[in-house]
């Protein structure tokens, strides 16, 4: 904003004096006031989602550095929590004709399945194996392109059990309706998993190892979606707009203000 023109007022008054104030209105408090807190609150939303992640790729990276236990002298009370996970043997062999789906799994930016496929061990029990990611057929589109065949031999596999994926907001699906093998599911829980087997299942998976046979795509650590650097760097742009939002806040409110002292004190001072 340019400063006002200073002219003389032709009547012996002195010409204004004009100098520039912040003087908000009050809605603007409240509405910068909002604005600033929002992206401030996004900002450090997305630095804990960074270290959350963070944190599990940390506890996953050493649990892989583990030897294996026996998952047959486990139960599902040890079942670790979502953060955590247990590095696993067992010896039985895989269902190829009851394999799951799980719908919109993500890696890295793409969206596709993880393929769970049920185990079943050496007492008849099962737990499903997590073999790994398959692209959609289309961006689009659902469907997939890869062969999910797997040999029933007697083998033994070896991987980190884990709790089953979950959802931030778990949206009600009937993952039980009957359908063809293999079957879609959205974030099946333990409990839909006994219900689509009627038998007993354990809880959580085991992902398989990545060097095993018969898997698919198993670079787990981009199985968390964005990276704990990229949540950073969006934090970094809503602390950023947080600051932009101050600046605006307090240009726009500069406004132009005469100061001129006009007392009679002054009189002898006018031309």
């Amino acid at each position: 904003m340019n400063e006002p023109l200073q002219r003389g007022t032709g009547d012996g008054r002195m010409p204004p004096q004009w100098v520039r104030r912040f003087k908000p209105r009050g809605w603007s408090w409240w509405l910068a006031g909002a604005g600033v807190a929002v992206f401030f609150g996004l900002g450090v939303w997305q630095i804990e989602r960074g270290q959350q992640k963070a944190d599990y790729l940390a506890r996953r990276a050493a649990a892989l550095k583990l030897a294996p236990l026996s998952f047959a002298s486990l139960s599902d009370a040890q079942l670790p929590d979502a953060a955590n996970a247990i590095r696993v043997q067992a010896r039985g062999h895989f269902l190829a004709d009851q394999q799951l789906l799980l719908e919109g799994m993500p890696y890295g930016d793409r969206s596709g399945y993880d393929v769970l496929t049920p185990f079943v061990l050496e007492d008849g029990t099962r737990v499903m194996v997590n073999r790994g990611w398959i692209p959609r057929h289309s961006e689009f589109g659902g469907g997939y392109v890869a062969n999910l065949d797997v040999t029933a031999d007697t083998r033994e596999i070896a991987g980190l059990w884990r709790a089953l994926p979950a959802p931030g907001i778990r949206l009600a699906a009937d993952n039980c309706t009957g359908q063809a093998w293999p079957r879609y599911v959205s974030y099946p829980t333990d409990a839909d998993l006994s219900c689509l087997y009627g038998t007993t299942v354990h809880h959580g998976e085991i992902e398989l190892d990545a060097g095993a046979p018969d898997g698919f795509v198993r670079d787990w650590s981009l199985a968390v979606g964005f990276p704990p650097a990229r949540h950073y760097a969006y934090a970094a742009q809503w602390f950023m707009f947080a600051l932009l939002a101050i600046y605006l806040f307090y240009r726009m409110n500069l406004r132009w203000v005469d100061v001129t002292d006009h007392s009679p004190d002054d009189a002898h001072l006018r031309p």
